[in-house]
């Protein structure tokens, strides 16, 4: 597939690692304006993907239920920083399918990403004196 281009959200690590990033739908009533158009794009691909039924884990998915995607990347050094959960990115990216024990694997791999929004400040509350 031909190189990608979209404002995400990053979520976490996975266990191995590999950063995920997340958009929401507006129907999911978060705070996180200005996603629903990556979440289309998001929830698109992932149709695509799993119409092609290839049988093994897809790095794209979204959910009807909970109105979000999320997008998987692999674990690269070459643009792997610290990414700060909440913090938004501009993310630039390939997919691709590699065969290996006759099987066809799905990955995303990240060609260049960049922070573009601090994330918003979470309010605590303030220290009870008891």
């Amino acid at each position: 597939m031909s190189k990608h281009l979209l404002r995400l959200r990053f979520q976490k690590y996975d266990k191995y690692d590999n950063p995920i990033f997340i958009a929401s739908s507006p129907k999911a009533n978060s705070n996180q304006a200005g996603e629903s158009e990556n979440f289309q794009i998001l929830k698109e691909y992932a149709e695509k993907l799993e119409e092609k039924d290839y049988g093994t884990y897809l790095p794209i998915y979204h959910s009807n239920l909970y109105n979000y995607a999320t997008i998987r990347f692999k674990k690269n050094t070459k643009t792997q920083k610290d990414l700060i959960p909440n913090a938004r990115y501009n993310v630039d990216y390939r997919i691709k399918t590699v065969a290996k024990d006759s099987k066809i694997y799905v990955n995303c791999i990240l060609e260049k990403i960049k922070m573009v929004e601090q994330a918003p400040a979470v309010e605590d509350g303030e220290d009870l004196d008891l």
